[in-house]
Order: C-alpha cells, then sequence, then structure tokens
C-alpha cells in the first residue's frame, strides 16, 4: 500500500477469517487509493444517529497492533455495518462497508498519521434509519523519534462481585493515551466451556465501569489465571477448555493474532516509551523451573537490551519484586522462579539499563515498591496499580494500621513508597524531558489523589 495513504483499512486482514473473530471483507477500497490531498468522504454527524446498544451489545474498544489499530464490536446478531473513523475535531477520513461473519468484530486499521487522535463508530442500516454503535476514541503512536509524555492508566483485578467498577469510571473522567490491564479483566473461573466464557466475558464488558473506560483509548491488556481458570496450570488443564478459554480472550480483547500465539509482545510510543506485554501463564512450568516460556524470556531479555526508548515498561501480571516473608502467593510469584528472575533482573542491572519500569497487578492492593530493598536492585521501581474491583482486597496495608509495630515487616520503609488497599484509579505519566515518572493514585469516591508523586529510578 502506498505510504502516501494516511487512512486506510488493512485489506489483507480482511481476507483472513478465523475461528477467533470476523476481519471481515470490504466491499469498498475506493477510499484507500485517495491521495492525500484529494476531497474527503462527507461529514458524519454520530449525534444525528441514535444509538443501539442491543445490536452493539458490548460496546466498542480499540487495540493497537505493530502496524495501526484493531476496531472491536460484537453484535446481539450478525448483519452488515459500516466502519466510519475520522480525525477528531477533523473530517471523515475511513467510511467502509463490512460483511460479518460472526459476532464478534475486528477491523485492522492501518496506515493513520503517526500521533494522530481519532474517532471510531459502526453503523447499521440505510440512511434514514440508521443505527449506531457507542463512539470510540484513540491516539496513535506518535513518530518513531518523538519524546513526548506518555500518559497510562492502568487497572488490574475485577470481579463481578464488586459491579459497577467505581474506579474504572472514575479513570474514564481523565486524560490519558493508552489503557492498561493488568491481569485478571474476567473472572472467568467457574467457566468450563465456550458458552461459559462467553457468559463471563459479557458480563464483565457489561459493566458500566469497563462501558465508560474502553471506549476512551487504545485497550492494552495483559492476560493473567482468572481469564482461563483460577491458579491454572496449563499441562494439567483438560485440552478442550484451554482451547475454548483462549479462543474466548482473543474473541473478546482487541489484540492481534489467534489462539495459539503466545499473548506476549511490545509496542513503541515513540522514543518516549516501549511497553513489554508478558503472559506468564501459558509458558509457566512449575516441574521445569519456568515462570515464562524460554521463547519469551529470550525475546524480553533481548529486546530491553536493544530498546532505544528513554522508558521500558514491562507490563507483568505478578510482581517480580522481592517481597518481605509473610505476604501471599510466594509460589505464584518471580520469587519461586530465581534463576529467570535473576535472569532478567541481571541483564538489566549488567547491561546499565535505565529507566526499566514494572507494571503489575494480582495480589489486590495499590503500591510503589523497590524491587528488593538494599543492593543495587532497589534502583528498580515497581507499581501495583489499581486495584480496580477484586472480590477481597489485601488486608495486610490496613493490618499494618491496626498494629504500628508489625509496619516494617510487611512494609520495610527502605522498599515502600506507598501502600494502600483501597479501590482507586491509577494514572502514570512518563515524561523523558523530566526523566521521571508521574504516579497517581486516585480515590474513585472523592476524585482526589491519594498519592501524587514524580518518581525517578535510580539509588534511593
Amino acid at each position: 500500500m502506498s505510504r502516501e495513504t494516511p487512512f486506510c483499512v488493512d485489506r489483507r486482514r480482511f481476507l483472513k477469517t478465523t475461528a477467533w473473530s470476523t476481519l471481515a471483507t470490504t466491499a469498498a477500497l475506493q477510499a484507500c487509493a485517495q491521495p492525500v490531498d484529494s476531497p474527503v468522504p462527507p461529514g458524519f454527524d454520530p449525534s444525528a444517529v441514535a444509538e443501539e446498544p442491543d445490536l452493539f451489545d458490548l460496546g466498542v474498544q480499540s487495540g493497537l497492533t505493530q502496524t495501526g489499530v484493531i476496531l472491536w464490536t460484537h453484535l446481539s446478531k450478525v448483519v452488515p455495518l459500516n466502519v466510519r473513523v475520522w480525525a477528531v475535531d477533523g473530517p471523515l477520513v475511513l467510511d467502509e462497508l463490512i460483511e460479518p461473519t460472526s459476532d464478534f468484530v475486528k477491523v485492522a486499521v492501518e496506515e493513520l498519521a503517526p500521533g494522530g487522535s481519532y474517532a471510531y463508530v459502526f453503523t447499521h442500516g440505510p440512511e434514514g434509519d440508521l443505527v449506531r454503535s457507542g463512539v470510540g476514541s484513540f491516539r496513535v503512536p506518535p513518530e518513531a523519534g518523538s519524546l513526548e509524555p506518555l500518559t497510562l492508566a492502568a487497572t488490574a483485578c475485577t470481579h463481578p462481585s464488586r459491579m459497577p467498577f467505581v474506579a474504572l469510571e472514575e479513570t474514564a473522567r481523565h486524560d490519558f493515551d493508552l489503557f492498561c490491564h493488568l491481569g485478571d479483566v474476567s473472572y472467568n473461573d467457574d467457566a468450563i466451556d465456550r458458552a461459559a466464557y462467553d457468559e463471563a466475558w459479557a458480563l464483565t464488558l457489561g459493566d458500566p465501569g469497563y462501558r465508560a473506560l474502553l471506549p476512551r483509548a487504545a485497550f492494552v491488556p495483559v492476560v493473567d489465571d482468572h481469564e482461563i481458570g483460577d491458579n491454572f496450570v496449563v499441562t494439567e488443564l483438560d485440552p478442550q477448555q484451554l482451547e475454548d478459554g483462549l479462543a474466548a480472550i482473543y474473541d473478546h480483547l482487541p489484540i492481534d493474532g489467534e489462539p495459539g500465539d503466545g499473548l506476549w509482545t511490545s509496542h513503541r510510543w515513540g522514543l518516549t516509551a516501549e511497553l513489554f506485554v508478558l503472559n506468564s501463564r501459558l509458558g509457566r512450568r512449575r516441574d521445569e523451573d519456568l515462570y515464562l516460556d524460554e521463547a519469551q524470556l529470550d525475546w524480553l531479555v533481548q529486546s530491553l537490551t536493544s530498546s532505544p526508548c528513554h522508558f521500558k515498561i514491562v507490563l507483568n501480571p505478578v510482581p517480580i519484586a522481592q517481597l518481605p516473608a509473610g505476604w501471599p502467593a510466594f509460589g505464584d510469584r518471580w520469587e519461586a522462579y530465581p534463576e529467570q528472575r535473576d535472569a532478567v533482573l541481571d541483564a538489566i542491572m549488567d547491561g546499565g539499563l535505565e529507566n526499566v519500569w514494572f507494571l503489575t497487578g494480582d495480589l489486590h492492593a495499590g503500591l510503589v515498591h523497590r524491587v528488593e530493598g538494599s543492593g543495587r536492585r532497589s534502583e528498580l521501581l515497581e507499581i501495583m496499580v489499581g486495584p480496580g474491583g477484586p472480590r477481597t482486597l489485601n488486608p495486610l496495608p490496613t493490618l499494618v494500621e491496626q498494629v504500628p509495630d508489625q509496619a516494617e515487616a510487611y512494609f520495610p520503609s527502605d522498599q515502600f513508597l506507598y501502600r494502600s488497599d483501597e479501590l482507586a484509579a491509577t494514572l502514570l505519566t512518563f515524561d523523558p524531558s523530566l526523566n521521571s515518572v508521574r504516579v497517581r493514585f486516585i480515590d474513585p469516591e472523592t476524585g482526589e489523589a491519594r498519592y501524587d508523586e514524580l518518581l525517578k529510578a535510580g539509588p534511593s
């Protein structure tokens, strides 16, 4: 495709229909042949079209690919659609007819203007009787050499018992470039077949918090255990259940690829940051002392080492920090796999890599802590985001408030900068010009910041 064309549907993906999604066929490709300075299609005012939530019953999402974005929706019945994309505060730049072949619709859009802000909508029906989905928006990563700040919204652990997810509703009220989920997006522990997985995902995505947040920016999800089953072990899971669970993940999230792929990847935001998305479940082998499959570990070490970006941000569903004795789930953390943990941390320290940051979830608390309390690894910081809505909140922060003489045992002051067991919206701004990260934990009830600090990696 010509690099002169700034807005183009990826025709190759439309010709590829798989079991995991509808990558639909296009009926009109003239837009892809237009030069930049050609007349754009007529304007489109979504406010003049009735929203039809019964048809677009799980809302809309967008996600990053290596070369563009994926636009996502779900249909209560399979009907022809138009996908429309326009520059925010600008003209309509894409209007394509698609013919879905299943109720899950994914449309890959490429060659958008670097750094551009866009809105999108799916519509159905003839003019005069048109209905639409909700309106979504996203930003395209900036030019490769850009050093503009990057703001991430982040959360982890959203259990249906906490619906509505007020922390997600609060997050949606803020401005950010990407939304990152650090694992346990949907709690599907009772699911054993595809129908049950679909039902659990529909419950999650139907929550008001997700419906408010997911249309706001491109979604970068990290998958942990609950998306398939609580603390599942691949080698012990029924193969059909694993196949159904993975297929449901790929169907319900705006991610590229298909079941069988590793669910690990990276995304660059100019030269500001590279985000490394890990999956520590599918390749884990306890009897072989593998926390990550060897291919993923090699990729992570090599990619961190070779990344030209100012910030290297590791999106990891379970903490890599060495937590004090008494913290739960030791066997589920990096600490229980010391050889691979050392391989990652030694590569960072021995390679002199600066500004490697870890984001994590899993333990149902909001934390800012050093990876280790002393020694050279104490230069590395990890942020446990959210929590967004776990069934049970981590009791340790409250425990040490009630029993102060236990505070140093569970939250030693040389390692922990912040601790909370309350639901929170988490926002992180990575700014190369300041060489710092602004970390905010925001109370969803008041909108006030519980923690708002500029942090720098390096010696304490």
